[in-house]
């Protein structure tokens, strides 16, 4: 397994960890992430959170291919396994698409601060005159200067996260800015075979040898069907 490979490897089964204790203790995933000592890495955090914003698809397509098993009736372990790979499963496809639709050139992959997390830190004009010594804040620090609440202006974007609101365009090159400074570029999801060969060895690790089997038939129904979409 690549160094790539194994890095991912391990963030599946941290984001397990984490998803797993959010289901057990009735909790929301942000709380249980704020909770942390040590945050973990970008792509555990990305794929958590993924998790959670297709968790009522992925439930539902378990619950389609699972025959005769309701959720209720699915080990945790298992039903958690489910809803982490299926969305990685839809980036690829949605992926897959999107490349097919793109021409061949050079682009960057923007890595949003997701809603969850907050905004960018900002201080108005108008606060920073009544009150200099925000000025503080900026010492060495990259600062971008540029509008935000201006609605004539057109400097707005739709982003991923954006939920109907666009992005200024300030805060748009803060992020990509963030992402080529912290190096936290966003990479192609893994084939869907990839996907599923990890699923199962989750299922190894954290569940039984027969939940291996029954995880890998879901799953690859899932697959299949996403596939038609």
């Amino acid at each position: 397994m690549s160094e790539l490979g194994q890095q991912r490897h391990r963030a599946r089964e941290r984001a397990l960890e984490i998803l797993y204790e959010a289901m057990i203790k009735e909790r929301a995933v942000d709380e249980i992430l704020n909770d942390l000592a040590i945050t973990p890495d970008a792509y555990t955090v990305q794929l958590v959170m993924s998790t959670e914003t297709h968790r009522d698809e992925a439930e539902a397509l378990i619950e389609e291919f699972a025959q005769d098993w309701t959720l209720e009736r699915l080990a945790v372990v298992d039903l958690t396994i489910g809803s982490v790979v299926i969305p990685s499963a839809i980036r690829d496809e949605q992926h897959q698409r999107a490349t097919r639709a793109l021409p061949d050139e050079r682009m960057i992959r923007i890595r949003y601060v997701p809603p969850s997390m907050g905004h960018l830190p900002q201080v108005s004009i108008a606060d920073l005159d009544s009150n200099p010594s925000l000025a503080s804040q900026f010492a060495g620090k990259v600062v971008f200067a540029g509008v935000t609440d201006q609605t004539a202006v057109q400097d707005r974007w739709m982003t991923p996260y954006s939920n109907g609101i666009a992005m200024p365009g300030v805060e748009f090159h803060a992020n990509a800015f963030e992402t080529m400074a912290r190096r936290m570029f966003l990479v192609d999801a893994p084939p869907v075979a990839v996907i599923l060969d990890e699923a199962v060895e989750l299922a190894k690790t954290f569940s039984t040898d027969s939940s291996a089997s029954f995880v890998n038939g879901v799953l690859a129904s899932c697959a299949s069907r996403l596939a038609k979409l």
